[in-house]
């Protein structure tokens, strides 16, 4: 669902990417980062703990020509060793909600040492309201497990999300605030406000896949959050 919802606007606000080194943070199976290589990047470097979807990411791109394009298994959250010392764009696409607010802190203090003047750090969550504004059900959820807002920070919440073909997967996220996103860039030491949109479905997606999206309708989705680094 993201791949429609908020990836694609992901891609927007990182460019212009032309000759820009790209930092990917829990890039996966490297979706985001090939597409950085076609929209010009001059490098991409990505990490993610999961050794599977490195060797995902280093498979569907070795035949990619585009531009040099590097995966390697590592914690996102703790000390980097990276083959730059800084990078003009730096991404976070849906890592957040897989890590505590400690570890994002972390990380989003490595990003912030890490971005070079005039560069840009995007990320991407899940609308941290989602979870109390739908009953659990298609195409997309997260159960509570109880908790409240404010009880559930810190917790891992369970849910489901099925394809446009009707297919299910489990997913998870570990809950924050809205608030602990913007505690968590003071605390890294960025000083400008960042730019915040709130996704979900739009009339081309209901017009796409009206059974699909047509549940979400009206609700936020995610978060997109853009840090700008003075030149």
């Amino acid at each position: 669902m993201s791949d429609y919802t908020a990836r694609p606007r992901v891609l927007e606000v990182l460019a212009p990417l032309q000759d820009a080194h790209l930092l990917d943070l829990g890039c996966g199976e490297g979706y985001v980062a090939r597409l950085a290589a076609e929209a010009g990047a001059a490098s991409v470097f990505g990490i993610d703990v999961s050794s599977e979807m490195i060797a995902r990411a280093n498979s569907a791109s070795a035949e990619s020509a585009e531009c040099p394009l590097e995966f390697v298994t590592g914690d996102a959250s703790g000390p980097l060793k990276l083959p730059r010392e800084k990078y003009e764009r730096i991404s976070a696409v849906f890592l957040f909600n897989y890590l505590t607010r400690g570890e994002m802190a972390r990380t989003m203090a490595s990003a912030r040492e890490h971005i070079a003047p005039g560069g840009r750090f995007v990320f991407s969550v899940p609308h941290p309201c989602f979870p109390y504004m739908k009953k659990p059900g298609e195409p997309f959820f997260f159960e509570t497990g109880g908790k409240d807002y404010y009880a559930a920070v810190d917790h891992t919440l369970e849910g489901k999300i099925w394809t446009v073909e009707g297919e299910a997967a489990d997913v998870r996220c570990v809950h924050k605030t809205f608030a602990d996103y913007f505690e968590a860039i003071r605390t890294a030491g960025w000083t400008a406000l960042p730019r915040v949109e709130e996704l979900g479905v739009t009339e081309e997606h209901i017009d796409l896949a009206p059974k699909f999206f047509e549940p979400l309708a009206g609700l936020p989705l995610h978060l997109l959050f853009v840090l700008e680094e003075p030149a």
